[in-house]
């Protein structure tokens, strides 16, 4: 059911410092035996413990092949038409004053907007949206696993499909963001993570918040270069949409951060 592609096995296996740290740590009580250094070896395996679980619970995971990455041409992205979800719709109609029928179509085309000219204020490249119509290109969500329990559902182009800007150019270089969570309470750990569930904390929680999950994708190469996902949330009782354009924008730029996009000084 979960994913077992080779860039995943790739990004997860061989790669993963996680497999060195062992592999280490084994050396070491190897040799530690022999040369009876007993208390070196409990400090030692303490050690390798405690950044063990610290390295496991990261949001994100790199390809492997891709220590440097020359970026070329505009950064594309999709129009998030397809990957908005709202949490707790009748909650947010009722804070924004949108009838809750009209509220996904409100907010698709006002974060839209909002997406394309904060990526254009950040980015060094030029952004431009793919058209809708490559939508379907994309193959079924899969899920990856980033760590533990968590999954992030990616949807990465089939094996030989490259995808196309509306002037019928492809760019090399393209930001998919498989879901924008927005509602309130939402912890991206809980919500990738399918053994827990935040129903009670939506109920309950004054704070705003968007998880976005996300890949940086080579569309040349046809491979992720980094995936995984990014959060905000904020406490405003005096609600808006500008609020939320807020947020989006802490988001993106922990995307930009965190995938080595060329930014603008500053951000």
């Amino acid at each position: 059911m979960w994913s077992s592609t080779p860039e995943n096995i790739l990004a997860n296996i061989p790669h993963n410092p996680l497999v060195h740290i062992l592999i280490l740590n084994k050396i070491v009580v190897y040799f530690g035996m022999r040369l009876k250094l007993r208390n070196w070896i409990s400090l030692f395996s303490l050690v390798c413990i405690s950044v063990l679980v610290s390295c496991t619970q990261s949001t994100f995971v790199k390809h492997p092949s891709y220590h440097t990455l020359e970026f070329i041409g505009p950064i594309a992205l999709f129009p998030i038409d397809n990957s908005l979800i709202i949490h707790d719709q009748k909650s947010l109609s009722q804070r924004l004053n949108i009838q809750r029928e009209y509220l996904y179509q409100n907010l698709v085309q006002k974060l839209n907007k909002t997406l394309l000219a904060i990526m254009k204020n950040m980015s060094e490249k030029e952004v431009a949206f793919i058209s809708n119509s490559e939508f379907p290109k994309l193959a079924s969500p899969e899920a990856f696993n980033l760590y533990g329990n968590t999954y992030v559902k990616v949807a990465w182009p089939p094996q030989g499909t490259l995808l196309q800007l509306a002037e019928f150019t492809e760019p090399h270089i393209i930001l998919l963001l498989h879901e924008v969570n927005i509602g309130f309470g939402l912890v991206g750990s809980e919500l990738y993570d399918y053994t827990r569930s935040n129903k009670e904390q939506l109920e309950t929680s004054e704070n705003f918040s968007i998880v976005i999950s996300y890949s940086l994708w080579d569309n040349k190469k046809q491979q992720f270069i980094v995936l995984g996902y990014e959060e905000s949330s904020v406490l405003n009782k005096d609600f808006s949409i500008e609020v939320i354009e807020l947020t989006l924008t802490d988001v993106l730029k922990k995307i930009f951060n965190r995938t080595a996009l060329p930014h603008k000084g500053g951000v």
